[in-house]
């Protein structure tokens, strides 16, 4: 610049200056963009988490909801499932209108599953932890093979003994039944009580199922965790 006249030094300067405000301002631009993709980001990542903890707080009152319809029933299906194993056992004869009084007051549980449904429409098993979305995947798929059991069990009790008048296959085709209604009705009891500890321990709260769900009873719920 020695060699620079006064004015070509001041235009030099001026230059200069005008090259270094306009990098910071870029700089600043450029940072005032990046700031507000991660607030934006981080404000997403916030949203996401508040809807997977409201469905899991959805799940955690529906599942109580279920276990506690469930084992409102349970008890009677495992009275109703001794007396048919002892009449099959037996060889006194049996009439068909005493099987069909006795399972008049035979009701399956009213499970449901509208919580499972509205965290898939809303996509919030996506930001749920595996272990979480593996085990209400299992619970849901064990309700829906409940289901299944009790309208496939009624059908057969209804089309393989009642219609054809034949007492000891309906005393058969009952007992099995029931043996196999009791027995999913009580592995998916366990496994309501884990999932409902998972979600507790995911959310940060005691589950207040009537069994004492998830961690405060582990041994009720060992012969349920093999599933998951």
């Amino acid at each position: 610049m020695a060699n620079l006249s006064p004015s070509e030094t001041e235009g030099s300067l001026r230059w200069r200056s005008w090259i270094s405000r306009v990098l910071v301002e870029s700089v600043l631009v450029v940072g005032s963009i990046l700031l507000a993709l991660a607030l934006d980001e981080w404000n997403q990542d916030r949203d996401y988490q508040d809807l997977a903890t409201l469905s899991l707080a959805n799940f955690e009152r529906e599942i109580q909801q279920n276990r506690l319809r469930l084992e409102d029933v349970t008890l009677f299906h495992a009275g109703l499932r001794d007396v048919l194993a002892n009449m099959n056992a037996s060889e006194d004869p049996v009439t068909a209108t005493t099987i069909r009084n006795m399972l008049e007051g035979f009701q399956p549980a009213i499970l449901v599953r509208t919580a499972w449904e509205t965290a898939v429409a809303t996509g919030a098993l996506g930001y749920m932890g595996y272990d979480v979305v593996s085990g209400l995947s299992l619970t849901y798929n064990m309700q829906e093979r409940l289901v299944t059991l009790n309208r496939s069990g009624l059908n057969d009790l209804l089309v393989g003994g009642f219609r054809g008048g034949d007492t000891e296959l309906i005393v058969y085709t009952a007992n099995r039944y029931m043996r196999d209604l009791t027995e999913a009705e009580q592995e998916l009891q366990g496994v309501y009580d884990l999932v409902l500890g998972l979600i507790a321990e995911t959310i940060g709260e005691r589950p207040d199922s009537p069994a004492g769900a998830g961690s405060t009873m582990p041994e009720d719920t060992t012969a349920a965790a093999d599933p998951l």
